[in-house]
């Protein structure tokens, strides 16, 4: 897998839609991409709306693990497949 493109062709966690084969197949129109798009506006809108508390914390910490390889071959979210 090459980043970022090919993470694109993975099943994200919530979306039900057609995944393509590779990212070679992808159009900038294609529901998976809107999918994305839209989860990625949220997390932006919650980085600057939210107050910087314990609950904000906690969910940064989440994301970040869930994002970060450490050096494995894969990254953590998979396990969502």
């Amino acid at each position: 897998m090459t980043l970022p493109g090919d993470s694109f062709a993975a099943r994200q966690h919530g979306y039900k839609g057609e995944v393509k084969g590779s990212v070679h197949e992808l159009q900038m129109t294609d529901d998976v991409i809107a999918f994305r798009k839209e989860h990625l506006a949220r997390y932006l809108t919650k980085l600057v709306t939210e107050p910087y508390d314990g609950k904000l914390v906690t969910y940064l910490d989440f994301v970040g693990k869930i994002h970060a390889s450490f050096g494995r071959k894969q990254f953590r979210y998979r396990w969502f497949r």
